[in-house]
């Protein structure tokens, strides 16, 4: 039986080359466990196990896996398992934005892992926005001391409405780098799933397409299955 795709965003605590070696660790941990594993909730705790086995102290990490599922009339329905990570965000047709009721603990740090999993079903058209908190917590504005916020990121998607997934994400990112306007960053990505229906840059109908930012090493956006 063929698995249903499987979008997953980190992003590990830290910075610098330990951090980036801790990244890849996890995304190799990651390939290992979905060979026997695919239920988001599953992995996250059987990642946890191994990230709390790891001899390198401080071995934090956080994650949002979404499970996209085939339905009738071109709908895709969204499986999500967050850890310690930024709730994800729902675009809906008619430009109102929800935030999704998934919460969990940060990886690493507990021996027992809590996750409360949601579903979301996506209409043709409707988007789902993964982001790391490198999105939210940036400080710029005016006065170059404000943070960006959460607020601010659900009225930037609120004006995305209806475009192809890639100029979404895209649209996304330059307001976020004019929000810093050079100035000190963390490290941002985004990663978006926008379900079926007539795609405008394409002129097809799809099933669901994806589209991905990221700025460093210690943060990453991949697509599996």
């Amino acid at each position: 039986m063929e698995r249903p795709p499987l979008i997953i965003l980190g992003d590990v605590c830290g910075k610098g080359a330990r951090a980036a070696v801790l990244a890849g660790q996890v995304r190799q941990s990651l390939r290992a466990l979905l060979l026997l594993e695919s239920r988001p909730v599953r992995l996250l705790q059987l990642l946890n196990r191994s990230l709390l086995a790891s001899p390198a102290p401080n071995s934090y990490v956080t994650l949002v896996l979404a499970t996209l599922r085939e339905a009738p009339g071109e709908h895709v329905p969204v499986d999500l398992a967050v850890a310690g990570h930024p709730a994800p965000l729902v675009l809906r047709r008619d430009g109102t934005v929800e935030e999704v009721p998934a919460r969990g603990s940060l990886l690493g740090a507990l021996k027992k892992t809590v996750v409360r999993p949601a579903t979301v079903d996506l209409a043709p058209g409707e988007v789902c926005l993964l982001y790391s908190d490198g999105i939210t917590e940036a400080f710029g504005g005016p006065t170059g001391r404000e943070m960006f916020g959460e607020e601010r990121l659900k009225d930037a998607l609120a004006t995305c409405r209806g475009m192809p997934v890639d100029a979404l994400v895209e649209r996304l990112e330059q307001i976020s780098s004019e929000w810093l306007a050079g100035g000190q960053q963390d490290d941002r990505a985004l990663l978006a799933v926008r379900a079926g229906g007539q795609d405008p840059a394409a002129g097809t109908a799809t099933g669901a397409t994806t589209g991905a930012m990221t700025g460093a090493m210690t943060v990453w956006a991949e697509t599996t299955g």
